[in-house]
């Protein structure tokens, strides 16, 4: 049951962070510079986004240490 969880949150989490990728990737290689609003938000969230669920994952994981 474990495994399974653990399956469900990371594809859920590939699932949200792929069209955000994606729109990154794809803004900076059309032609828009990083100095662009739109393309710093993309890339801010794109480091922010896993570290909070990276946090939030270890501070589940430590919570239930005994």
């Amino acid at each position: 049951r474990i495994r399974a969880v653990a399956l469900a949150a990371i594809v859920l989490v590939v699932l949200g962070l792929g069209p955000l990728v994606f729109w990154a990737v794809d803004s900076l290689i059309a032609g828009e510079h990083l100095s662009d609003c739109t393309s710093q938000l993309a890339l801010w969230v794109c480091i922010l986004r896993p570290a909070l669920v990276a946090c939030a994952l270890l501070a589940g994981w430590v919570r239930n240490r005994p």
